[in-house]
């Protein structure tokens, strides 16, 4: 993309809701708006509520391009998305199909690398040195990682998976068919699971599962370590084979850190050595949901995307 003052258009597309910002390209202001996404989201269909948001939000004539994030397998040099199991969708040439029903020059991420660049160009990694790692872990309906290496943004489609490490062989199955993993036990999907087989309220998140945590309800705390148990395990596996010299936490759940921040560093100790962890420092993110619309910006200021 040329170098220009002008704003470019972020959209973060999930299963259930639609985002779009158009972001100035200093990052240092932005218009968002929100919708849902369709109830048969095809791509055509969701092409169409991008193009609504569009013009809603306004300001497309100055925008220079558009950026889109959307979960799963996208492979970001092709434009392809691989595979999107929340959408239904396999080996669609979003990038192309954005290009011709909107009109702007379109690139494709999958969300945790948007969010990871964001992060470490605007955030919690922005001091980061060429030499140093970090790793961000994002935790909210499920858990993935975006890792940034050697001044590099690690980019190939099926990197980052962390939630689907086999964490117990005797647990539940997994939507994406294996028993056991990670994010079986990890996320505010996995959570709100837990709370409720314990007949346990869990309708409003932030009030009934977070909120138990911080009034130290037993039966909250012991859900809680479990979720820590398994998190714990994840992490072990980037510590041990990475070491990364910053761990991000990031999404709805991450920013809940600092009330089951004991229960995770307890639960490390159990999975590492006793050194493990020198040298890596553990946070949240400074970005929350900022975060994609930032790497987004720096894709377009970096990027020449095809026209």
């Amino acid at each position: 993309m040329e170098n220009s003052s002008r704003p470019g258009f972020v959209a973060d597309i999930g299963g259930t809701n639609m985002r779009l910002a158009l972001v100035a390209r200093d990052g240092g202001a932005f218009r968002e708006i929100r919708s849902k996404t369709p109830s048969l989201p095809t791509p055509e269909r969701v092409l169409d509520r991008l193009a609504e948001m569009m013009s809603a939000l306004g300001g497309g004539e100055q925008a220079t391009g558009l950026v889109l994030g959307i979960p799963g397998l996208v492979d970001a040099e092709t434009g392809v998305v691989r595979i999107n199991a929340n959408l239904g969708w396999r080996n669609v040439a979003l990038a192309d199909a954005a290009r011709q029903r909107l009109g702007l020059a379109t690139m494709i991420q999958n969300d945790v690398r948007l969010h990871t660049l964001g992060e470490w160009r605007f955030g919690a990694g922005r001091e980061l040195t060429p030499r140093q790692t970090m790793a961000d872990v994002v935790i909210g309906t499920g858990i993935a990682m975006g890792l940034v290496s050697g001044g590099q943004l690690l980019n190939t489609p099926e990197s980052g998976e962390i939630g689907h490490i086999t964490w117990d062989r005797q647990g539940i199955r997994c939507g994406c068919g294996k028993t056991g993993c990670v994010e079986t036990m990890v996320g505010a999907k996995a959570l709100i699971r837990l709370f409720r087989e314990q007949g346990l309220p869990a309708d409003d998140f932030a009030h009934d599962v977070v909120g138990s945590l911080r009034a130290g309800r037993p039966e909250s705390v012991r859900l809680w370590n479990q979720f820590s148990r398994a998190l714990a395990f994840g992490l072990s596996v980037i510590v041990m084979v990475v070491h990364p010299d910053l761990i991000v936490l990031s999404g709805g759940v991450g920013q809940s850190f600092g009330w089951w921040r004991p229960m995770l560093m307890k639960a490390l100790q159990d999975e590492l050595f006793s050194d493990s962890l020198s040298g890596v420092r553990i946070t949240t993110s400074a970005l929350a949901d900022r975060a994609p619309y930032l790497g987004g910006l720096t894709l377009l200021s970096e990027t020449s995307p095809p026209r």
